[in-house]
């Protein structure tokens, strides 16, 4: 389901390659927070990982957002996600 790892990378610092599928894709905007893959298939992922290797820069930036997105997933965050969700449902 969902992609706790990736946030204990983005805690950690460390950048993160995905497969762009289900929650991966939820947290990771592709150059953004991580490099994301599109095609299941090893040379995808090793592409994506020379690419990362190859690009201090980027690597750089993706650690930095990272760092911000966490923030999104916080646990007050995602309580006040939810709170939001069931006020919504109640007013229907």
């Amino acid at each position: 389901g969902f992609g706790y790892t990736i946030l204990e990378a983005f805690l950690k610092g460390v950048a993160v390659v995905g497969f762009s599928t289900g929650g991966i894709k939820e947290i990771i905007r592709d150059k953004e927070e991580g490099i994301l893959f599109y095609e299941y298939r090893p040379e995808a992922l090793a592409n994506a990982l020379r690419r990362l290797i190859a690009d201090n820069t980027l690597k750089d930036k993706i650690i930095e957002k990272a760092n911000i997105r966490l923030k999104d997933f916080s646990l007050e965050s995602m309580a006040c996600g939810t709170k939001a969700v069931y006020e919504e449902a109640l007013q229907l």
